[in-house]
């Protein structure tokens, strides 16, 4: 278990590891077409920041998750919608419960994994191009991977503000 996680419910803790899936589904799957590269980039991302030092403070969160995204995530898929803009609420409204859950973390680590899932939307919605794999990301995927429904958790590091 996530040291950061105690105090957590299960439900809790299991709507902070079920986030990237979600947020993979959500960007994705905004355009109505959860390819390959998307599902690719989310597996890869998850493995890499496992192990990377920007999201050290992390660490334990991703490597809890970084085997169980795609199991996640196509579980997920089958009790979502399929229609794409009926997906986009049903996951826009799990994503919303975040919001009750990341301000019960320690401030700075709710920080770092509320910047960690904006980091993670925005390299899914870049996974595949956009319009014509001309735009870096999508207008449909532009809508959401700023995830809106998500409010932000901000740390201000003492040493910064001297």
């Amino acid at each position: 278990m996530v040291a950061q996680f105690e105090g957590l419910s299960e439900q809790e803790q299991q709507q902070l590891l079920d986030a990237l899936p979600l947020i993979t589904i959500l960007v994705a799957g905004a355009d109505g077409d959860i390819d390959k590269q998307e599902v690719n980039a989310a597996r890869k991302a998850a493995q890499v920041r496992a192990y990377h030092e920007d999201t050290e403070l992390l660490h334990d969160y991703y490597e809890m998750i970084e085997d169980t995204v795609d199991e996640r995530m196509n579980s997920y898929l089958n009790l979502l919608s399929k229609d794409s803009e009926e997906r986009v609420a049903q996951v826009s409204e799990e994503l919303a419960k975040l919001n009750a859950v990341l301000p019960k973390l320690e401030v700075r680590y709710g920080a770092a994994l509320y910047d960690s899932f904006m980091s993670f939307s925005k390299y899914i919605a870049e996974a595949s191009g956009g319009f014509l794999k001309y735009l870096s990301i999508g207008p449909k995927e532009h809508k959401v991977y700023k995830l809106p429904m998500v409010t932000p958790i901000v740390w201000e590091d003492a040493e910064e503000e001297e």
